[in-house]
């Protein structure tokens, strides 16, 4: 009983966590945040993140 929490906080949000090299058709979503059911009412925001590798991107909460 696992939710993608990122997905749950952005639903209807279009942005992806792997970023192909040389084709944007095959981008996706392959870096999930994944949290129980319970937990999910706990959480406020999650968004994805810019990283320095060249090809995926992080997934966490905003630092403040």
């Amino acid at each position: 009983n696992v939710v993608d929490l990122w997905r749950f906080l952005n639903p209807n949000v279009k942005n992806f966590t792997y970023i192909h090299p040389t084709s944007s058709m095959r981008n996706s979503r392959i870096d999930l945040l994944l949290c129980s059911d319970a937990l999910k009412s706990k959480c406020l925001q999650s968004e994805i993140y810019q990283t320095p590798a060249p090809d995926h991107k992080a997934v966490g909460k905003p630092s403040r």
